[in-house]
């Protein structure tokens, strides 16, 4: 399920986030970039609670639409117990994709 395309837009969202620290757009560990894997109805986002200091290409979490956790290691913080990213349902819908009701 991990193709070259899930690959590349992992390195491609990490280094984004090198952008928000570059020019102070964020603080601490509040902010994020995703982006919506072409041709696929999955995501790639920042985990939470991640220091962008730690972000690489692998820490990126790969996820359905839905918010289900496809790849990657979304429980970096101990006092994080969610089977789901809490900002994927919001980030589909404001890219004009509706969720599928559950």
């Amino acid at each position: 399920m991990i193709t070259s395309a899930v690959q590349e837009l992992r390195e491609t969202v990490a280094n984004l986030h090198r952008e928000l620290t570059r020019y102070s757009l964020v603080a601490w560990t509040a902010g994020k970039v995703s982006a919506r894997v072409p041709n696929m109805d999955l995501m790639v986002i920042k985990p939470s609670g991640v220091s962008y200091d730690e972000l690489t290409p692998e820490s990126m979490i790969v996820c359905d639409l839905e918010g289900k956790v496809i790849d990657g290691d979304w429980r970096r913080r101990a006092t994080q117990r969610r089977t789901r990213t809490s900002t994927v349902p919001c980030r589909t819908e404001r890219s004009g994709q509706a969720r599928p009701s559950s």
